[in-house]
């Protein structure tokens, strides 16, 4: 994967994807797909534009992670990137002198985007402006129409309302994909040990979309085998903790996770956190969760 800074030449021919894809949901991925077709018959590299969020705070929580995006691109067929940092001078450049911008530093063989794309200062660009500029230099343009999920439209901040509800089998449909986060296993209290069921605590990435509180269904890959578990996210209110965590009892599994790297893909949302009157009817409740996944 190259990639290049908004403002740095580039001499290969791309076929380029405009756009934010903050969350490569499914609309995102007919965008790419359809690029990846006519970047084949036009000889070109498909490119995609996104922002780079790392260093400002004003995107806030994301659902994929620039670095996690770089990846996911690139595995539908994404060569190189496009990166923009979003500082107050980019936030200041009309819609006509970044197109200007990116024709006199690309070699742009044509350009895809979505049918709500807007671009530029006051989001004064969009899809017909894009059009307008490849036509005037016989550049292929293709603007691609909504994409609904059960007549809703799907884009990002849809997908942070589900998460955000519980409705992760909702979330998952519109993204194409299961939510995930990613961390190392740090020590934790060691209630769930004491009471045979023994937890990877992982601190929710600060930069990442939050989910709805409760238990979830969940799996990650260990040691090349992947394990379902339940994850409880937020409070342990039977032991009387009520800070937020991210705690996770994987079936099946036997080991110490402590300090390793684990991807949390989350596919259910069980049930909401409750206090348990004592410890074997959580343990009872625990037993049933497990069942579900």
């Amino acid at each position: 994967m190259r990639i290049i800074d908004y403002g740095e030449s580039y001499g290969r021919s791309v076929t380029l994807c405009a756009g934010r894809y903050e969350s490569l949901h499914r609309g995102h991925a007919q965008i790419i797909k359809k690029a990846v077709e006519a970047a084949k018959k036009n000889g070109s590299e498909v490119m995609l534009m996104t922002f780079d969020e790392r260093d400002n705070a004003r995107f806030g929580r994301v659902i994929l992670t620039y670095p996690e995006r770089i990846s996911a691109a690139e595995k539908l067929g994404v060569s190189s990137v496009l990166r923009i940092d979003f500082t107050d001078s980019f936030k200041s450049v009309s819609a006509e002198d970044f197109l200007l911008e990116i024709s006199r530093k690309l070699n742009i063989a044509g350009i895809f985007c979505g049918y709500d794309f807007r671009f530029g200062k006051d989001r004064c660009g969009d899809a017909a402006s894009l059009k307008r500029f490849c036509s005037e230099r016989n550049l292929y343009f293709s603007e691609i129409g909504k994409i609904e999920l059960n007549g809703e439209k799907i884009s990002s901040s849809s997908v942070k309302n589900a998460l955000s509800a519980g409705d992760i089998e909702k979330a998952n449909a519109m993204l194409g994909y299961a939510y995930f986060i990613s961390g190392v296993v740090k020590e934790g209290r060691h209630d769930g040990t004491a009471i045979g069921f023994p937890t990877a605590n992982i601190s929710w990435p600060d930069d990442k979309a939050t989910l709805k509180e409760g238990v979830y269904a969940a799996r990650s890959t260990i040691d090349g085998k992947e394990y379902a578990g339940i994850t409880n996210y937020g409070p342990a209110p039977t032991f009387g903790f009520g800070n937020v965590t991210c705690e996770t009892h994987f079936k099946g599994y036997v080991g110490n996770l402590y300090g390793r790297a684990l991807t949390l893909h989350f596919d259910a949302f069980l049930r909401d956190i409750r206090a348990f009157s004592c410890i074997d009817e959580l343990k009872e409740q625990l037993f049933d969760d497990l069942k579900k996944v």
